[in-house]
């Protein structure tokens, strides 16, 4: 199962410089925000800006780039895409599912191809086969997703992010909350 939290905090930490959220509606669009603030790597500062002006002078931090016409935005950065290459930490560029800004990048294939790969739509992460990725989550840890919540929470696995993406995955499987 690729899930949306580990699939965030693999975003926040690619070496591209630029990845993209597809986001169903602003409500969604704060929580992913929130949540790649909490899942940034340690020691790199999070910036939230709406435009490239407030995003290109800051290399190293992780900009989650929100932009109010997201269809502009999208052709700047096709056309501004060299500033981007210094770039040691991602800028992730929100775009609304269905939005002008994902028709536009249809018309930009060179930011296209750019961001291939460095996507990624939470949404479509959460529908899965829960019997499947029951069976799947059986075979990685050796354990249901029941019992693996029973071990995590009487403290007998490590507290590691691996562990806490599993117990996350667990609940998702329909273990208890």
């Amino acid at each position: 199962m690729r899930d949306a939290s580990g699939a965030l905090w693999k975003l926040a930490r690619t070496k591209t410089p630029i990845g993209l959220v597809i986001y169903s509606d602003y409500e969604q669009r704060s929580e992913l925000i929130t949540e790649l603030e909490l899942l940034a790597p340690s020691g790199i500062q999070v910036l939230r800006a709406t435009t490239l002006d407030e995003a290109l002078p800051h290399p190293r931090a992780l900009v989650l780039l929100t932009p109010p016409d997201e269809g502009a935005t999208v052709i700047e950065l096709d056309g501004r895409r060299e500033h981007f290459v210094e770039r040691q930490v991602p800028l992730l560029l929100f775009l609304l599912r269905g939005g002008e800004g994902l028709r536009v990048l249809a018309d930009a294939p060179g930011l296209a191809s750019w961001l291939s790969g460095s996507e990624v739509e939470p949404e479509r992460l959460q529908n899965i086969d829960v019997a499947a990725e029951t069976k799947a989550f059986i075979e990685r840890t050796g354990k249901s997703p029941e019992a693996w919540l029973t071990a995590y929470e009487a403290g007998e696995l490590p507290e590691t992010f691996e562990n806490i993406l599993l117990t996350h995955r667990a609940r998702l499987l329909g273990g208890p909350p």
